[in-house]
């Protein structure tokens, strides 16, 4: 069994790292999921799947291809965030299914909704990073609270009286 799962992460991520130029995945808390009493069985689905396993076939794979797997911070709100307004639901939980914006009103799959704020947090670390200083939001950047529709996502943490950020966005190249 174990082979046949290791054969078919190769096989897989050999096949995207060849399909696409880039990849946006979050850098998920696993070990904090899979010790989580869910009623959705997460430790169990998540050892399974051998996801960290996965991540580091296709980060190498993407290297040796020349794709690009950008790794979204830890705490980006790809889940709660609404990907039309950038307001984010804060009541969302894991059994929650369909995310609803509390502001704007839009209504969709949970997961549909992450992978459009994962895809406009790509286009920002493509992009590079801005050099303002953390929380401002860049351009006024409306998925994090402003009006602009170019998205830059920036780490909550910044350098003592620096004014720029400490971190670009994650990339693994």
């Amino acid at each position: 069994l174990r082979n046949l799962r290791e054969d078919f992460l190769h096989k897989v991520s050999t096949r995207l790292a060849k399909a696409k130029r880039v990849y946006v995945v979050e850098d998920l808390n696993l070990l904090g999921m899979m010790r989580r009493e869910s009623g959705f069985h997460l430790s169990r689905a998540l050892a399974e799947q051998a996801w960290g396993t996965f991540l580091r076939m296709l980060k190498y794979k993407a290297e040796w291809y020349g794709s690009e797997v950008i790794v979204a911070d830890r705490f980006f709100p790809s889940s709660k965030a609404c990907s039309a307004c950038g307001a984010v639901n804060r009541n969302l939980s894991l059994s929650d299914r369909e995310f609803e914006c509390p502001e704007c009103g839009l209504v969709m799959d949970r997961d549909e909704n992450a992978a459009l704020n994962l895809r406009k947090y790509g286009l920002a670390a493509l992009k590079g990073p801005t050099g303002s200083s953390p929380g401002s939001y860049a351009r006024g950047d409306w998925l994090c609270g402003g009006t602009d529709t170019s998205p830059v996502y920036e780490h909550p943490v910044g350098e003592a009286g620096s004014g720029r950020s400490s971190m670009a966005p994650v990339r693994v190249k």
